[in-house]
């Protein structure tokens, strides 16, 4: 069976994943268990404040006299420390001109995003391949939706063990060797333990890939992985060669 793709351009409205939870730090909450808003220390904390889950980023004092291993010092001198650390990354960040790159975030229904999705053949589940961040490293993100008819949404899910990802080697083309294994499971993460609507994995771009069902040994799905255009780096004043096919007389 072959794939049925197709990219989707939608508005924020028409974007709907689940959202990172968030870890509360017993440091930033009230007396009451309810979370306290830190205030950006620096740069970096700044231009974080529109990614999902920014609250864990944010460093408290302690936090950062345990990243310096200044907690033997005194109160002075951790202070001065501090300073120093949020001099030196407010300069890293005046290099980079303000910007913070990220990767591995799932298409936010705050922006507008382009993604691809490929019908998997009686289910109702969608695969949903976008950049993520990971255009530089050949890459694309893989997770699982649904999509609801009604409003047109689609939702991130887990696969939760049903699917088997497996690599189709071609000559030429990078790929991994056995079953992909998700971000989370890398990690260390349980399948049972792994949020709501937060698996993803990875996979080379231009890379073809089957499909196993859990239970369903006749189902053999195959799909591509897209490739990215880069016109620019074929900008060259010599000409490029073409291959020539050759006939024995």
């Amino acid at each position: 069976m072959s794939q049925y793709i197709n990219q989707v351009r939608q508005s924020a409205s028409a974007l709907s994943t689940s959202p990172l939870a968030l870890r509360r730090d017993r440091r930033s909450q009230g007396r009451q268990g309810a979370p306290t808003k830190r205030v950006p220390r620096n740069r970096f904390e700044q231009a974080i404040q529109g990614i999902p889950g920014h609250e864990r980023l944010l460093q408290t004092d302690d936090e950062v006299d345990a990243r310096l291993r200044i907690t033997n010092l005194s109160a002075e001198e951790r202070a001065v420390r501090r300073k120093l650390y949020d001099e030196k990354v407010d300069k890293a960040m005046e290099r980079s001109g303000g910007r913070v790159t990220t990767s591995g975030f799932k298409p936010s229904p705050d922006r507008e995003e382009s993604f691809y999705t490929i019908d998997i053949p009686d289910c109702d589940l969608k695969i949903r391949l976008w950049d993520g961040g990971l255009a530089d490293d050949g890459l694309f993100l893989l997770d699982f939706v649904v999509k609801d008819d009604s409003s047109g949404l689609f939702k991130a899910v887990n696969s939760g063990g049903q699917f088997g990802i497996y690599p189709i080697h071609r000559p030429g083309i990078l790929c991994s060797t056995g079953r992909l294994i998700s971000w989370e499971e890398a990690w260390g993460i349980p399948l049972a333990d792994i949020k709501p609507g937060c698996e993803r994995f990875s996979l080379p771009e231009g890379a073809f890939y089957r499909l196993e069902r859990e239970g369903m040994p006749r189902f053999d799905f195959v799909f591509r992985v897209p490739a990215r255009e880069r016109p620019h780096l074929l900008r060259t004043e010599i000409p490029i060669g073409r291959p020539s096919m050759l006939v024995n007389p």
